[in-house]
């Protein structure tokens, strides 16, 4: 879902990624412009402290609550 707001020069909306890791993982890394922000963000339904995240040079980088397994599945909401 994406909402265009041209006045505000925003967009606003929700992805959710439905992933499956090839090796263990700790935490995610997404491209995604810097100059977006992010305000929330639920893996597996549970909501991450903000300090869970970064977004540096265009790169989102999602710290995971806990250790993932290799062929495991994350729903990372955005």
């Amino acid at each position: 879902d994406i909402e265009v707001m041209p006045a505000q020069k925003q967009l606003q909306g929700n992805a959710t990624l439905t992933l499956t890791t090839s090796a263990p993982q700790h935490r995610l890394l997404i491209d995604l412009d810097h100059n977006f922000t992010v305000s929330a963000i639920d893996i597996d339904g549970v909501p991450l402290a903000s300090g869970a995240r970064r977004n540096a040079d265009g790169r989102l980088v999602i710290t995971l609550p806990h250790r993932v397994a290799a062929g495991a599945r994350i729903v990372a909401r955005i």
